[in-house]
């Protein structure tokens, strides 16, 4: 009577490791573009910074400002961080370019902040579209939008 031996064969086991690899090669790209999102999330942080300045202009004026001196901010090549080289306000529009230690897809590319406004009263907050986010019905928003990421680069506020 032979004793009964124990264990996987190997091929029991290569199966396992390609189940393993297909799992672990379907996870990649979720990881990469979540890595890309918290990349742009930094820019959104440099446009908050750059909207309380252009609210407050805004509220004194009943106006958007024309650039970044006019707003109160910095010149625009100076405002930088680890992902964003730049952050500039054209006409009330707050601009953030991507660059530095940022992703190559999102290398080189925009992120327009749009302020909202309704027509005709002047005394009403300011409203902001992200991105490529639907714009609301019944508000105004100046400027150009220079967003120029694919949807699943930006965060969810910015594209839906």
């Amino acid at each position: 009577m032979r004793p009964s031996i124990r264990g996987f064969t190997l091929i029991e086991l290569m199966v396992v490791i390609a189940i393993i690899g297909m799992l672990a090669a379907m996870s990649i790209p979720n990881l990469t573009s979540r890595y890309v999102r918290q990349q742009v999330q930094e820019g959104v942080g440099f446009a908050e910074f750059a909207r309380e300045q252009v609210q407050a202009f805004y509220a004194k004026t009943h106006r958007m400002p024309r650039d970044n001196a006019e707003a109160g901010l910095p010149p625009a090549d100076a405002i930088i961080g680890n992902y964003v080289t730049r952050v500039e306000i054209a006409d009330g529009v707050i601009n953030v370019r991507f660059g530095s230690r940022v992703t190559r897809s999102v290398e080189g590319k925009w992120l327009s902040v749009r302020p909202g406004i309704v027509a005709h009263y002047a005394q009403i907050p300011i409203s902001w579209s992200c991105g490529n986010a639907r714009p609301v019905p019944g508000l105004t928003y100046t400027g150009v939008n220079r967003t120029d990421m694919a949807p699943e680069e930006l965060p969810i506020d910015c594209r839906m």
